[in-house]
């Protein structure tokens, strides 16, 4: 519907800013309550969980392209704290965000191709 997919833009483009449902649904001129039913029967997910999963998936790329702490990580994707992100992370992708960067970051050292 046009609303979840204006909902779903505007998540993208405000990642790093307070996601509040209120907020959500003021700016889709929708109640709350409408915004969370119709949310979860066309995404599939809750919209909190929703927001999570993107934080975490552009926080991956954050992990792999650039040198940021997790701490500024967790801070610029609105985690109240460091643990707290580490947990989601750990619950989305199996693994903490330090083995992920571990495991997926370029290696920039590398001598040919």
């Amino acid at each position: 519907s046009p609303h979840i997919r204006r909902c779903c833009i505007y998540i993208a483009q405000h990642l790093n800013q307070d996601l509040t449902l209120d907020l959500l649904a003021d700016h889709l001129g929708i109640s709350r309550d409408y915004l969370t039913h119709l949310f979860t029967q066309e995404v599939g997910e809750p919209l909190t969980k929703y927001i999570q999963r993107q934080r975490i998936d552009s926080a991956q790329n954050m992990l792999r392209y650039t040198d940021y702490s997790i701490q500024r990580i967790a801070d610029f994707y609105q985690f109240k704290t460091q643990s707290h992100f580490t947990r989601i992370f750990r619950e989305m992708c199996g693994m903490t965000p330090t083995e992920y960067r571990r495991k997926y970051k370029p290696d920039t050292n590398r001598v040919g191709g």
